[in-house]
């Protein structure tokens, strides 16, 4: 199977899944490691804004191939060295390791889990996370600063001009200029 440069994006080549899936194969690596002077410096800048009042919050988003794993195709050759567990554990030492500066950190691995949001947290066709996976981030920083958060009256919203938008997708864009393979149909997302 070879790449070709044309379906390389960002520097990832793309791999097809299951069920419209694309994945890059930066979301099948578990590249998490910090640079050395991340933590000292991250540190003084945590501690920066803790002597104005202000709590740090960092989100670390969650390996889109691990909450998608049951639609890699594994038989591919480049997702063969594909490692959930591996992958799920560099993760979490990263989450651990921002934790140590005095940061807010959620695990959004973990509250996907206990959301039972999986695959649902990022589209199948874009590297972006879906509305759903914006609400559960928001949400697992909103718990974690709890009482440190200023009191506020949430505002009701209700978007008036369109209540679905269609999204293509950057990585799906690719694929149609490239290979001979009609347009993917645009996934759907609440707005």
């Amino acid at each position: 199977n070879v790449q070709r440069q044309e379906l390389v994006v960002d520097g990832s080549a793309l791999i097809a899944g299951s069920d419209g899936w694309i994945f890059r194969t930066y979301d099948l690596t578990g590249e998490y490691d910090l640079q050395p002077g991340t933590i000292p410096g991250l540190t003084r800048f945590v501690q920066a804004w803790a002597s104005k009042g202000t709590r740090v919050a960092l989100v670390l988003l969650p390996p889109r191939g691990v909450l998608a794993a049951s639609r890699v195709n594994r038989s591919d050759p480049l997702a063969a060295s594909f490692d959930p567990a591996a992958i799920s554990a560099a993760y979490r030492i990263a989450i651990r390791e921002m934790e140590s500066t005095g940061a807010v950190v959620p695990d959004l691995l973990a509250e996907s889990g206990k959301a039972k949001l999986g695959e649902r947290f990022f589209f199948r066709r874009d590297h972006h996370w879906t509305p759903e996976g914006a609400k559960l981030a928001m949400n697992a920083v909103i718990s974690r600063l709890g009482a440190s958060l200023p009191a506020f009256t949430p505002v009701a919203f209700q978007n008036v001009l369109e209540k679905y938008r269609a999204l293509p997708g950057v990585i799906a864009a690719t694929m149609p200029k490239e290979c001979a393979y009609e347009p993917f149909p645009p996934e759907r997302l609440s707005r």
